[in-house]
């Protein structure tokens, strides 16, 4: 169970990469659905938005599901913080995608070369 949990940690490394080198079509994406969704005074509508943000925004649920498990494990003092950090920051996918890899790098890296036990 571990292995596949360090296993998600090195996917979303992978999509904090893909998120910092398409900040800025992530952010006209956003853009665009937050203008839909003022025009029609609604939710939109699953084929109302585009792909992208579709998979964009599925991704990133599991993404804070994933972040919430790891508050259960022995490394629950760097997912608290990464938590706050991701709460915190939801408008710049640039600044957000610089700490998400900071923090995820951090944790593989603690769990495979420094093994220091940061429970609570």
């Amino acid at each position: 169970m571990t292995t596949i949990f360090y296993l998600l940690t090195a996917f979303f490394i992978m999509l904090e990469i893909f998120k910092i080198g398409n900040s800025d079509l992530l952010y006209r994406e956003s853009k665009i659905l937050h203008e839909k969704q003022k025009a029609y005074h609604r939710n939109l509508k699953r084929h109302e938005i585009s792909p992208l943000m579709r998979s964009y925004m599925t991704v990133d649920t599991l993404y804070i599901l994933y972040i919430i498990l790891g508050l259960f494990s022995t490394q629950s003092l760097l997912f608290a913080i990464f938590f706050l950090l991701k709460c915190m920051n939801r408008k710049s996918f640039l600044l957000s995608g610089i700490i998400g890899l900071f923090m995820l790098v951090l944790i593989f890296l603690n769990k495979f070369v420094f093994k220091i036990d940061l429970g609570w």
